[in-house]
């Protein structure tokens, strides 16, 4: 379906044609509510046109006023999370402490960075799950700079004594400056 065409028909002469995107009841131009002073201004008009229509029905201003506080602040503490996420993404996105591609362990979960954003850093784990990790739960990070996390590998061999001398001998190379 085309994206500028919307899921509204008109029927005409008992055919159904698509209407335009712009035709929909749901359309709004993408410049009239992207700004956020004309959101913050529209939002007052309205809290304003409210409260003058409760005055009228007799209801006192100041009641109204502290039922919007009530829930203005009840807003306030629902979004504190969301808040924090995206101080916190900002923090992560320009202090640059790790890159898309990247091998690291962040908050105790060790994968390659595969999407960081405002909210949540996705990694994708050794085991190929996705691991979405909230900014504001990235508190230690430990950044793997050669795309690998050192193992220790316990292999047990059968006694060989030819095994065993090449093995001395391999160790003792690496020891040397």
């Amino acid at each position: 379906m085309n994206p500028r065409t919307s899921l509204w028909t008109k029927v005409v002469g008992g055919r159904v044609y698509p209407l335009p995107y712009e035709c929909s009841p749901l359309w709004f131009p993408e410049t009239h509510f992207s700004n956020p002073l004309v959101m913050f201004t529209i939002f007052c008009l309205y809290f304003g046109a409210i409260g003058l229509i409760v005055t009228e029905m007799g209801i006192s201003i100041k009641a109204y006023l502290a039922s919007g506080s009530i829930v203005g602040l009840a807003i306030g503490f629902g979004s504190q999370n969301f808040v924090q996420d995206l101080v916190s993404g900002l923090t992560v996105i320009f202090s640059g402490p790790f890159d898309v591609g990247k091998m690291v362990e962040v908050s105790g979960q060790t994968g390659i960075v595969k999407r960081m954003g405002l909210r949540f850093t996705a990694l994708e784990n050794s085991m190929g799950a996705e691991v979405f990790i909230p900014n504001r739960k990235a508190e230690y990070v430990l950044n793997y700079p050669r795309g690998y996390v050192p193992c220790l590998a316990d292999i047990p061999l059968p006694p060989d004594p030819a095994l065993s001398v090449r093995m001395e001998s391999l160790v003792a190379s690496q020891l040397r400056p």
